[in-house]
C-alpha cells in the first residue's frame, strides 16, 4: 500500500512513478500516487500544491515533522549551523550571544541559540 505523507510542494514538482530521497536520513523512496487534499488522484503537482503522497520505501516511523522529500540529483544540505536575519516580533529578556529560543520553519520545530551578532539595527 506504501507509505502517506502529507506537505506542501515549495519548489519543483512531483508526479507518480518517481524517485525522490528523503532528507536528512537520505532514504530513497518511489513515489506511487500523487493526491489533492480531497483526495483526487494527480498526474503532476508543482510548486505551492498542498499534497498527500503514497511512498514506498520507507516506514512511517522513519519520518519526522520538517524531513524533506527531494531529487536525488539535487538533494537539500543538512546543516548544524547556519546565518540567519531576524526579526524580532516581542522580547521580554536581554537578547546576547547564548540566548536561546525557538525556531518555527514550515512544519519545523527546534530549539536554537544565539552564537554571534555580526550587525545589529534598532528600529523603534
Amino acid at each position: 500500500m506504501g507509505t502517506l505523507i502529507e506537505g506542501k510542494i515549495e519548489s519543483g514538482s512531483v508526479r507518480k512513478e518517481a524517485k525522490a530521497v528523503i532528507m536528512p536520513n537520505k532514504t530513497t523512496v518511489e513515489i506511487l500516487g500523487v493526491y489533492t487534499e480531497a483526495d483526487e488522484e494527480m498526474a503532476v503537482a508543482t510548486s505551492g500544491d498542498q499534497v498527500r503522497l503514497r511512498i514506498k520505501g520507507v516506514e512511517e516511523e522513519d519520518i519526522s515533522v520538517g524531513f524533506v522529500l527531494c531529487s536525488p540529483k539535487h538533494p537539500v544540505h543538512v546543516v548544524t549551523t547556519f546565518i540567519a536575519q531576524v526579526a524580532i516580533i516581542e522580547l521580554k529578556h536581554v537578547l546576547s550571544a547564548g540566548y536561546t529560543c525557538v525556531m518555527h520553519v514550515h512544519t519545523a520545530v527546534e530549539e536554537v541559540s544565539f552564537e554571534v551578532f555580526e550587525h545589529l539595527a534598532l528600529l523603534i
